[in-house]
């Protein structure tokens, strides 16, 4: 069972994390303060 990574914000290095651990095929979330941003 793989650990789900979660980042916080969506920023520049939340951002680039998330995509290097997701490019590595561990399941990753991100976590933002308000959904409209993630529409964004």
């Amino acid at each position: 069972m793989a650990v789900t990574w979660h980042v916080l914000g969506a920023g520049s290095l939340g951002s680039l994390w998330a995509t290097r651990l997701a490019r590595a095929n561990l399941p990753v979330r991100l976590i933002l303060r308000n959904a409209d941003r993630l529409a964004a």
